[in-house]
């Protein structure tokens, strides 16, 4: 993927410091990457005044949210590479219901593998127990199912670019979660015959 070859970590605070160091020839303030991060929001508030259907959610989302909450042994976190008022911006608009599901963005590291180890850590310490046995990570991009084989997650690709990830080596892929059957099979293949908490 050329984009993931031209930043060494794809998220909203990997990316900006080091494209203002390539654009101004200095490291990034503080302040600089605030004040980018502050013309996203005002951009997205824009976007969603004019287009709001672009901030609808993935179709099926909050069935599928609302079926793995009615689960056994499994614990729902979000991992993402957003800024932490980008991503609660892009959720509000969406209008997913998020409560008592953990989050991890970008505020917390840079690293994609970071982000996704931290937001593990607070589902674990929100679910009372002490590991998971096993994780599942649903993702759009290549560094997700990249970041996903680094961790050692299982990976079920959601979204628009499944060729991409398809080709990258995802075997399991949907659209969106309009068909929950479909998806929950794929959880269910890639949980494979484990027990225990799941994530």
């Amino acid at each position: 993927d050329v984009y993931k070859r031209q930043y060494a970590y794809i998220t909203s605070s990997g990316v900006t410091p080091e494209a203002i160091c390539r654009a101004t020839g200095r490291t990034a303030t503080n302040s600089q990457v605030k004040e980018v991060e502050l013309r996203v929001l005002t951009y997205l508030e824009q976007r969603l005044h004019n287009s709001p259907s672009d901030f609808m959610e993935v179709p099926g989302a909050s069935m599928f949210i609302k079926r793995l909450r009615n689960l056994d042994n499994t614990a729902i976190a979000i991992a993402t590479g957003c800024w932490h008022s980008e991503a609660m911006f892009k959720l509000g608009a969406s209008a997913l219901d998020i409560r008592g599901i953990t989050l991890a963005t970008g505020d917390d590291n840079k690293s994609r593998e970071e982000i996704m180890t931290i937001s593990a850590e607070r589902a674990l310490t929100a679910s009372g127990v002490s590991q998971f046995e096993s994780i599942v990570y649903f993702g759009d991009g290549i560094w997700d199912l990249e970041a996903s084989r680094s961790l050692d997650y299982g990976f079920v690709g959601i979204g628009e670019h499944l060729n991409a990830l398809r080709n990258a080596g995802a075997e399991l892929c949907h659209e969106d979660y309009t068909n929950l059957d479909e998806v929950l099979s794929s959880l269910t293949e890639v949980f494979g015959a484990m027990s225990g908490v799941n994530a």
